[in-house]
């Protein structure tokens, strides 16, 4: 297995690969059927990559909806020569493609998944956006959501900016100070620790575990999930670490959905049921949220909230259809 590193646009990139295989060893070996592609992409990304590349080279299969092509019918998979970007992280698909070369995605993603790839005699070819040249960068972009959790859940917790809209308007009146609430209404309010708040991590991969070790340096009280063990000795940090969704959203106080984009509506009706009427939903992928189901859920006042930064069609990385 080897991994290709390159800067440039996604769709450029992919064309770029997709040629080269299409003219070299992984052209089908009866020449009269065009390779297929499976393109886990969205419809503008798809006509990007259509647009790059000459008419009738590769057959480009629509997989935006994961289950046309998870697996793939028979007839397509035994002309795929390629795979295209978020795919399902279920590396069962590979083996059943036996004329795959190219593996490609976005470098998070590939990073991941690229170890477990059978055979190894899959290509890799993943997009490095710039800034992200080394482990360490990657890293970084890890522990920064790990931050944006840990930051979201204070400021639900201690209302920080309506307490410092509150201070603004009394500190800078004109009868400044008297108008302003006492020195105890601004600093005193149970802390995430005493008042033995339950963080729940639902997926405990890089995003998961990095979360872990900043809520638990808070002394917080951490649990998590996952779809595979092993689950003992209990990681670092980790009071509860278990495949059981179900104990996860009955005790914990922030529901973190930190599992993978293929996972698709793992929350939803059922499973916002189970949270507690206090409850914080916070997930970091639309795939994984029904949004009808929580946004019932909100209107009826099940839940005590969700914080949300992704919406049903979001601008993740290279889907360029905003809504």
């Amino acid at each position: 297995m080897h991994a290709t590193k390159l800067k440039m646009k996604a769709p450029t990139l992919v064309a770029c690969s997709l040629i080269m295989l299409s003219t070299g060893s992984a052209a089908l070996e009866n020449g009269s059927t065009a390779a297929a592609v499976l393109v886990f992409e969205n419809a503008h990304y798809q006509e990007q990559l259509a647009a790059a590349i000459t008419p009738g080279l590769l057959d480009l299969i629509d997989c935006s909806d994961i289950n046309n092509c998870n697996p793939p019918p028979t007839e397509i998979a035994d002309r795929t020569i390629a795979v295209v970007s978020a795919l399902p992280r279920n590396t069962s698909l590979f083996p059943t493609l036996p004329k795959l070369k190219l593996y490609q995605s976005s470098f998070y993603v590939a990073l991941g998944l690229g170890p477990k790839i059978q055979p190894s005699s899959v290509g890799i070819c993943f997009y490095l956006p710039l800034g992200f040249e080394n482990r360490s960068s990657i890293e970084d972009a890890v522990d920064g959501m790990a931050e944006w959790a840990t930051l979201v859940v204070m400021e639900w917790q201690y209302k920080l900016a309506e307490k410092e809209a509150v201070f603004r308007r009394c500190a800078f009146a004109d009868d400044a100070p008297l108008d302003c609430p006492s020195f105890s209404g601004l600093t005193m309010h149970p802390t995430l620790w005493r008042s033995k708040t339950v963080i729940g991590i639902m997926g405990f991969g890089a995003v998961g575990k990095a979360m872990a070790d900043h809520f638990s340096r808070m002394r917080m009280t951490v649990i998590a999930t996952d779809i595979k063990g092993p689950y003992s000795p209990l990681p670092e940090g980790v009071t509860w670490f278990g495949s059981d969704n179900d104990h996860l959203l009955r005790t914990a106080d922030f529901v973190i959905v930190a599992v993978s984009d293929s996972v698709v509506n793992v929350i939803n009706k059922t499973s916002l049921a189970l949270m507690k009427p206090t409850s914080v939903l916070i997930p970091l992928d639309p795939t994984n949220i029904d949004f009808d189901a929580l946004y019932d859920t909100l209107e009826s006042g099940k839940i005590g909230g969700a914080i949300l930064d992704v919406w049903p069609d979001g601008c993740w990385g290279f889907k360029l259809d905003c809504g």
